[in-house]
């Protein structure tokens, strides 16, 4: 009995946690590739 609602709690725990990891890994991709896109830049520049 104890065993079924952990094991119902484990999968809505991981969908909700899912996006905001998703989220955040694209935050930061999105965020290195333009940092070293202007450091390139700056230092092509420089």
């Amino acid at each position: 009995m104890t065993s079924s609602p952990a094991a119902s709690s484990k999968p809505l725990y991981r969908e909700r946690l899912a996006p905001g990891v998703g989220t955040w890994l694209l935050v930061l991709v999105t965020g290195g590739a333009s940092y070293l896109v202007g450091r390139r830049s700056v230092s092509l520049w420089a």
